[in-house]
């Protein structure tokens, strides 16, 4: 099953599963594929979003937090990393490149580096 799909302004197409992301390239349907799991750096591989930035990294929001693939490796972020919840909803990025999360716990944003969370904390 597929439950996000994110395409490129280069026409990549990413397909995020339940076992992990599908990268497509090129108009070949059969050719150009490269499947990321948790051996390739995801930190789940539930893949519940994906979006991608105008730096060119995408993001993919899992069950387990979020990770960032930045054409080279991963980089993930947790609950440890400052994210009100692992269980990513919706990933998107809007024109000044802020990266918007949502995660079973509410909204958060994400720029140059700032996290800011938008919500009640857990008490």
């Amino acid at each position: 099953s597929v439950f996000s799909i994110c395409i490129e302004p280069d026409g990549t197409q990413w397909f995020g599963t339940a076992r992990g992301v599908a990268r497509h390239k090129g108009y070949k349907t059969l050719e150009n594929w490269k499947v990321f799991t948790a051996k390739d750096g995801l930190v789940n591989e539930f893949v519940n979003t994906i979006a991608a930035d105008n730096s060119g990294n995408i993001w993919f929001g899992t069950r387990g937090g979020i990770s960032v693939y930045d054409g080279a490796s991963m980089k993930s972020l947790t609950i440890k990393d400052g994210l009100p919840g692992n269980d990513i909803k919706c990933i998107r990025t809007d024109k000044k490149d802020v990266v918007w999360i949502v995660t079973e716990k509410g909204i958060m944003s994400y720029e140059k580096g700032e996290m800011t969370f938008y919500g009640k904390p857990d008490n």
